[in-house]
């Protein structure tokens, strides 16, 4: 069944440590991925050995590298349930991959993400299950694996960047606020005088204790006499203290290699000398519409629109 449906479509680019590298991240991509299949393209994760990730398509596309990127859990069990919704409650089933007509194995594809590549420039489409943070852990684990030149002391970030026009306009950063919905666990169920002890958990917290160091390790709080925390949203206002030699994009680079992998979890805003910017204002993102069919983008239309986007980014002078 052929829809329409929004895809975001975000901007990243490749930079490598120690600079500068001869090569480009297109130029890696066509060395390490020139004449494999699917098994020579496939990683377990590091967490979980029974997930997977892996390069499926690839090409080259009016100059650009183009690829999808899928993940998958082996031996998942999907659930379905009957649209019996007239009852108090309705029936589930747990329903495996069936085996293909050939009889090989199937799986459950759990994550998908779409790229385009030109020089050390990326447009990524992603989704809620397979992220930037996956593909660049996937890329640079596969290209120290199969590229014998790539140097063992080489490293690479796959980093959110802000346009042309907002690097020209902040004049330097003074504070930071970082908002995201509190999450949390509780420590052993003993009461104490304040009440029972929480520690802060999720993306928001391991975002915060990233830019902030190890001491911030372990925290815990009382939450005793007020609402449910599940429902507060906790802001942190941080005052930026700027390093001798540090330049405004200095400043900048920073704050968008700590939060290049922080989506919809944390909201955060730079208080500069010009004025405040929002998270939205300082990453280069836009939705677009792409055809699907069977619930999979069409992948000339989306490369296109992928490719057509870039070169307005490059025209309006954004990038």
């Amino acid at each position: 069944m052929k829809q329409n449906k929004t895809k975001l479509f975000s901007y990243w680019s490749a930079r490598f440590t120690p600079e500068p590298y001869p090569k480009t991240m297109q130029q890696l991509l066509k060395t390490v991925f020139k004449k494999t299949t699917v098994q020579d393209r496939l990683l377990p994760t590091t967490a979980d050995e029974n997930y997977f990730h892996f390069i499926n398509y690839k090409t080259i596309r009016n100059g650009f590298f183009c690829g999808e990127f899928f993940g998958y859990e082996k031996g998942r069990i999907g659930q379905v349930i009957k649209e019996s919704f007239n009852k108090k409650q309705v029936d589930r089933k747990a329903l495996p991959a069936p085996q293909a007509d050939d009889g090989t194995e199937q799986q459950y594809l759990d994550g998908k993400l779409y790229f385009i590549c030109k020089g050390d420039h990326l447009i990524l489409v992603q989704d809620m299950h397979t992220k930037g943070q996956h593909f660049e852990r996937y890329l640079e684990e596969i290209i120290s694996k199969r590229c014998t030149t790539y140097p063992n002391d080489q490293q690479f970030i796959l980093e959110r960047s802000i346009t042309q026009k907002a690097y020209k306009q902040i004049k330097g950063v003074k504070k930071i606020h970082l908002s995201a919905p509190l999450e949390y666990k509780k420590q052993k169920e003993i009461e104490v005088k304040s009440g029972f002890m929480s520690v802060p958990i999720g993306k928001g917290w391991d975002a915060l204790k990233g830019l902030l160091g190890e001491k911030f390790d372990r925290c815990e709080f009382s939450t005793k006499g007020f609402i449910d925390p599940k429902e507060i949203e906790v802001t942190v206002s941080l005052a930026w203290k700027r390093k001798h030699g540090d330049t405004v994009s200095d400043q900048i680079d920073s704050l968008a290699n700590t939060f290049r992998h922080v989506d919809d979890e944390l909201d955060f805003e730079v208080e500069t000398l010009s004025g405040k910017m929002k998270k939205d204002e300082l990453r280069l993102s836009h939705p677009f519409s792409v055809q699907h069919v069977d619930d999979m983008p069409d992948r000339g239309h989306l490369f296109d629109t992928m490719i057509r986007w870039y070169r307005h980014l490059v025209e309006s002078e954004d990038i």
